[in-house]
């Protein structure tokens, strides 16, 4: 990495860590910057203050940043406050106003607090039937390897 190379920052999903934008080239001339998630946000959940936090660790005035999933919808709340940054969102959505309507019944009962580590593999009955036959072996230790990454403290608190 050169100084004169450009940063992208990154923000992942809670569902995986930076390394799904592993695989990811950029061209020559930029760098990886990833913004790993913090615990300490997460103990009274907060979109504003979870922005402000990651907000922070963006140095580059008019910087790239690509959020996925929920990382996204962090940076839509980054991006409300920087309008020179290039927000890049990447299966997500800009706001919790935009979950479907079976999210609200979840959050409502509480049952994602429910969610137990093996849920959250590739051993799990979901995930069976959503990657059964349709990837790779390469694949699918790439995705173990971002669920493996998942905090189930970050990911129940959100």
């Amino acid at each position: 990495m050169s100084n004169n190379s450009t940063p992208v920052y990154f923000i992942s999903g809670l569902g995986a860590n930076c390394s799904a934008f592993d695989l990811l080239i950029l061209p020559k001339g930029y760098h990886k910057v990833y913004l790993e998630w913090d615990k300490q946000y997460f103990k009274q959940p907060d979109m504003k203050t979870i922005a402000a936090h990651y907000s922070k660790l963006i140095i580059t005035p008019d910087a790239i940043v690509m959020g996925l999933s929920f990382g996204g919808m962090i940076l839509t709340e980054i991006a409300l406050q920087r309008p020179k940054l290039t927000a890049i969102l990447l299966s997500s959505i800009p706001s919790k106003l935009y979950f479907p309507l079976t999210y609200d019944w979840l959050l409502k009962f509480r049952l994602h607090k429910l969610v137990q580590k093996w849920q959250i593999s590739l051993g799990s009955p979901v995930f069976k039937r959503l990657m059964n036959n349709h990837q790779d072996a390469a694949t699918l230790r790439k995705t173990q390897e971002m669920l493996d990454g998942t905090d189930l403290y970050i990911f129940k608190q959100s």
